[in-house]
C-alpha cells in the first residue's frame, strides 16, 4: 500500500458517521467535510507525480498536521500550498516530518493578502531578463497591488511587515519606515514546490 492509497481510504472514511449527540453529530459532520474536502486536494497534487509513494513515518506525520490543519479551518489556498510541499518533497524523497511541521505552521497562517503580496513580489523579483533592485521591485509591487488590492500604500506596507514573520520577505527598512522589502532564497526554495499565484486559485475556504 502507497501513500496514495493510504490517503484514499481516509477520504473515503472521512464522512463515516459516529453516534452522539445533535451537536456532536453535527461537529463531526463539520469536520469530517473539511477532512474530505482536503484530501480531495492533496490526492489531486499526488496523482500529478509519477513513481512509488512509500508510506514512511514522515509521510504519515505530515499527513496528519496537514489534516489538522483543515479542522483547524484553513482556507482551501493553504491548504493547496501544504499539499503541493507534501507531493514535492514525497516524490524527492526528501519529505521530512520535522521540517515539514515548520512549513505547515507558517502556509496554515498566512492570510490572502500575504500570499497575494509575496507571490507578486517574486514574480516580480524571478520573472524574466535582470532581476531588479529592491527598491525597483517594491515600486513595481506598489504600483500592482494599491489599489487594487490594498487600499493605500500603508496598508501593503503593514502586510509586508506582518510577512517578515515566515522568513519569505527580508526587509532593509530604517528608523523613518522608509526602507524596502525582497522575497527571499527561502521563498525561492518554496515556490520551486508550490508556486503561491496557483494556490490562489483555491481562493475559498473549508468552512464555507
Amino acid at each position: 500500500m502507497d501513500l496514495l492509497e493510504i490517503i484514499g481510504d481516509m477520504t473515503q472514511s472521512a464522512l463515516a458517521a459516529t453516534p452522539g449527540s445533535a451537536t456532536k453529530v453535527l461537529l463531526q459532520g463539520a469536520l469530517a467535510r473539511r477532512r474530505k474536502a482536503a484530501f480531495e486536494i492533496l490526492l489531486k497534487e499526488l496523482r500529478q507525480g509519477s513513481g512509488p509513494l512509500i508510506p514512511t513515518d514522515d509521510a504519515i506525520s505530515a499527513i496528519l498536521r496537514y489534516q489538522r490543519a483543515a479542522e483547524e479551518g484553513a482556507a482551501r489556498r493553504n491548504l493547496r500550498l501544504m499539499a503541493m510541499v507534501i507531493a514535492g518533497k514525497a516524490f524527492m524523497g526528501t519529505l521530512r516530518a520535522d521540517e515539514f511541521l515548520y512549513t505547515a505552521d507558517m502556509l496554515s497562517s498566512l492570510r490572502r493578502e500575504e500570499i497575494i503580496l509575496l507571490a507578486t513580489m517574486q514574480r516580480i523579483r524571478t520573472g524574466s531578463g535582470e532581476a531588479p533592485s529592491p527598491e525597483q521591485q517594491w515600486t513595481l509591487a506598489e504600483a500592482e497591488l494599491v489599489p487594487g488590492v490594498f487600499p493605500d500604500k500603508e496598508a501593503l506596507r503593514a502586510t509586508a511587515f506582518a510577512c517578515l514573520r515566515t522568513g519569505l520577505l527580508s526587509d532593509d527598512n530604517t528608523f523613518d519606515n522608509t526602507g524596502t522589502f525582497e522575497t527571499t532564497r527561502y521563498m525561492d526554495e518554496l515556490e520551486g514546490l508550490a508556486p503561491f499565484e496557483a494556490a490562489l486559485g483555491e481562493d475559498s475556504d473549508l468552512a464555507d
